[in-house]
């Protein structure tokens, strides 16, 4: 790790700049998720540092995940590093919420994986005292916004992430580039890192280059045709998600990729596809209850 300067240390928070070996022509600007503690270094920095990155590390008390920062206080520390170079504002879960909340005022181009904040009001029932606990402005819409669109990633069939990036940070940002990464959960981050996708999907975003799709799973994986079914059929080309989804199904069956099928099939028009979809679907779901009635026997 290089050498680091702390620019600001609290109880709550930590503000450090780590430069790297020769100064870059950009600032990746990283936030801790809601599970790391305070601390010189974490999520992002290694890796920004390995890319000749310089970069800022602002860690959270787990506890306070960030609402003890405002938009001002860091400003004030950020945009005398940075010197008018370009800044780039990148993190995951709670870190993602803070790359959108803060990186707005930063005008920075920002990277944020499945953004969710536990106790922001909007997910934690909208009881007077979260609104009072929240110590942020409550619509990312009023808050200060970047001029650059943000990347936004996360599994749209994760409930929790999906209702607060449509409520909280879409409105902001209607036309972000929004990348679906379906049955991915809420660790998209986690398992892009486990697939070997993570690094050099990171490594074109920081270059700037704005990619077709985002990639969680290699091609072996029934969850990367899966995905490529969704994305199909978002678009309106049933076919082809249909092709996608018969793919992921060879590889692995699972109850939701032949409920997906059976949905393309009857938007196809294609009885037979359907017919023999949901017999499949019935004959899996009977062998697979045979097998846990009988490992409970066992």
């Amino acid at each position: 790790m290089s050498d680091h300067q702390v620019l600001s240390s609290t109880q709550q928070y930590r503000i450090v700049y780590h430069p790297a070996k020769t100064r870059s022509d950009k600032l990746i600007v990283t936030f801790s998720p809601k599970n790391e503690t305070l601390a010189d270094a974490g999520f992002g920095t290694k890796f920004a540092l390995s890319l000749g990155y310089d970069t800022v590390f602002v860690s959270s008390h787990h506890k306070v995940m960030h609402r003890a920062l405002d938009i001002e206080t860091l400003e004030s520390f950020v945009l005398p590093i940075a010197d008018r170079r370009e800044i780039i504002a990148y993190g995951a879960s709670a870190g993602a919420y803070a790359a959108l909340y803060f990186g707005g005022k930063l005008n920075a181009k920002i990277i944020a994986f499945s953004p969710r904040h536990p106790v922001h009001p909007y997910l934690s029932g909208e009881t007077q005292k979260s609104f009072d606990d929240l110590n942020h402005i409550l619509d990312l819409k009023d808050a200060p916004l970047s001029k650059h669109k943000p990347i936004i990633v996360f599994d749209p069939f994760d409930k929790i992430d999906a209702n607060f990036t449509n409520k909280w940070a879409l409105p902001a940002y209607p036309d972000a580039h929004v990348y679906f990464a379906p049955n991915a959960g809420h660790g998209v981050v986690r398992r892009m890192k486990e697939n070997g996708t993570l690094k050099p999907t990171i490594t074109k975003m920081f270059e700037g280059i704005i990619p077709d799709a985002v990639t969680v799973w290699d091609e072996t994986h029934h969850n990367h045709h899966y995905a490529k079914g969704f994305q199909a059929a978002q678009s309106g080309d049933d076919k082809r998600a249909a092709d996608h989804f018969q793919t992921a199904l060879t590889i692995s069956e699972q109850l939701s990729t032949y409920y997906a099928l059976t949905q393309c099939a009857q938007r196809l028009g294609d009885t037979d596809l359907e017919t023999k979809t949901k017999l499949a679907s019935h004959r899996f779901k009977k062998a697979r209850h045979a097998a846990i009635r009988q490992s409970k026997l066992a």
